[in-house]
């Protein structure tokens, strides 16, 4: 499912940049504006996706922690 989401937003954010492209009637400072909030959606992206696998990691290792004091005092 991630990857779905990743390649999605990905194949948006492509459009927008080949739309500054191949459009011969946008204003350069219009497309210079979109190529920049394509720049920023990216690294936001990243971002929100890093804090996500970082707080997957630490719920795996709270889950493991729960499981061996299960395991020690026979919850």
């Amino acid at each position: 499912m991630a990857d779905d989401v990743n390649e999605g937003v990905e194949r948006a954010l492509k459009c927008l940049v080949s739309v500054t492209e191949r459009s011969s009637n946008l204003r350069i400072d219009l497309k210079q504006d979109i190529l920049e909030a394509v720049s920023s959606l990216r690294n936001y992206f990243v971002h929100v996706q890093t804090n996500l696998e970082a707080k997957t990691a630490a719920h795996k290792e709270l889950e493991r922690e729960v499981k061996q004091s299960k395991m020690k005092y026979g919850g």
